[in-house]
């Protein structure tokens, strides 16, 4: 339970660092997540200038992450949960009552609700004649462009990345010929359809 952010996840005066788009730290490597399936996180209760350090050091690489291959064992899960049940009713309970306490300040400060800002999007009919658009199959966040302007790409190839919903989608080029300009820039929010970039048949 919490909100999601640039930063990672927050969970009420608790960080999970989950997401970092822009820099690869020795926990990220080669890919902008953290976390996969069944993976198990142990929270450690810090204290705020702590919390306030590991925020603007994990970004950077400068905080450690310490990670452990483990089993799962979901009947030891399971009994853990049934020995715990009392406090876990408890711990959300309050956890529940933070949440409805918070979303009261974000409608008292005027934070519950926002309108987006507009980007104009390009659309096949701004395409130079003889050229056809590379267009983003989803909506969501351009990650990063594969083939630089001026690269010769075939049919099929992927020519950038879109993030949506923790998942990376191929954009894949139409047609075989040169990519002859982009249209948008890493990491801006993109709508489906979208042209991201120009191609020319060749």
């Amino acid at each position: 339970y919490g909100m999601e952010g640039p930063g990672g996840y927050q969970l009420f005066g608790r960080t999970i660092q989950v997401w970092n788009t822009w820099n690869r730290t020795p926990a990220f490597k080669d890919r902008p997540w953290l976390l996969d399936f069944f993976d198990q996180i142990r929270f450690h209760l810090v204290s705020p200038a702590e919390l306030a350090e590991a925020r603007t050091a994990f970004p950077h690489g400068a905080y450690p992450v310490k990670i452990e291959d483990t089993v799962l064992d979901w009947s030891a899960e399971l009994a853990l949960q049934a020995r715990d049940a009392p406090g876990i009713v408890a711990a959300k309970a309050r956890q529940q009552a933070a949440f409805e306490a918070e979303r009261m300040r974000w409608k008292e400060a005027g934070l519950d609700s926002f309108t987006p800002f507009e980007q104009p999007a390009s659309g096949p009919a701004d395409l130079p004649p003889g050229c056809i658009g590379v267009e983003s199959p989803v909506p969501g966040s351009l990650w990063k462009f594969l083939a630089e302007p001026g690269a010769r790409v075939m049919a099929g190839d992927t020519v950038a990345i879109i993030e949506s919903m923790k998942m990376e989608i191929a954009v894949t080029a139409p047609i075989s010929g040169r990519l002859r300009n982009v249209t948008a820039s890493p990491g801006r929010t993109v709508r489906a359809g979208e042209v991201l970039a120009v191609m020319e048949s060749e």
